[in-house]
């Protein structure tokens, strides 16, 4: 199984949601399932940190890169190379027409956001903000597993303190949405569920 893991890749992160982040890697790990991420710092490297601290680890870490080789990743972005099993670059000419830099990282980000979703079985969002609200309506239109860690702040709070918006997530996808706020329990939760999806 591959469960992805997004989140707030910068901001103020406190130390506990830090250690939430990593203890999810390691859950996810220890069961021997890929990780995903999008190769951004913060709480999506955060559970790859928790990951490699698996000594018995038989999953891979993959990382979806928003740039074309290491030079972009590193120079445009600034984001981490270590720790990763697998990388997965964008072509270099997936924004060949769009003539504004701003716009063309932002845009390779977006993209890096679909690719990765598409790749995972599964998704688990960890606070965030704009970004991760992108990778939940993604993970919600393309049917994935959604796990949500409650008490993080950000997307998890939107989700299950506005019923106005739950209520736009109705739309028959085939997406399922779980809810914990213990790491072990949210994993637990959505192997269960993709087990049964595939049983």
């Amino acid at each position: 199984m591959k469960i992805a893991v997004y989140g707030s890749a910068s901001g103020d992160i406190g130390p506990e949601v830090r250690e939430k982040a990593r203890q999810i890697g390691r859950e996810i790990a220890t069961r021997g399932h890929d990780l995903i991420t999008g190769a951004c710092p913060g709480l999506p490297y955060e559970a790859v940190c928790g990951a490699r601290e698996v000594s018995e680890r038989t999953g891979k870490i993959i990382r979806f890169s928003p740039g074309f080789c290491k030079g972009s990743h590193e120079e445009w972005y600034g984001f981490p190379t270590r720790g990763f099993d697998a990388i997965r670059w964008l072509s270099q000419t997936s924004t060949l027409y769009i003539d504004n830099d701003k716009l063309r990282k932002s845009m390779r980000l977006k993209l890096r956001n679909i690719y990765s979703v598409a790749a995972s079985d599964a998704g688990v969002i960890i606070c965030g903000r704009t970004g991760s609200l992108n990778e939940l309506t993604l993970l919600y239109d393309m049917g994935r597993l959604i796990g949500l860690l409650e008490g993080t702040g950000g997307v998890p709070n939107v989700f299950t303190k506005s019923p106005e918006f739950r209520d736009l997530l109705t739309k028959e996808t085939g997406a399922d949405i779980v809810v914990h706020s213990e790491p072990k329990d949210l994993v637990e939760a959505i192997i269960t569920k993709y087990e049964a999806r595939t049983a």
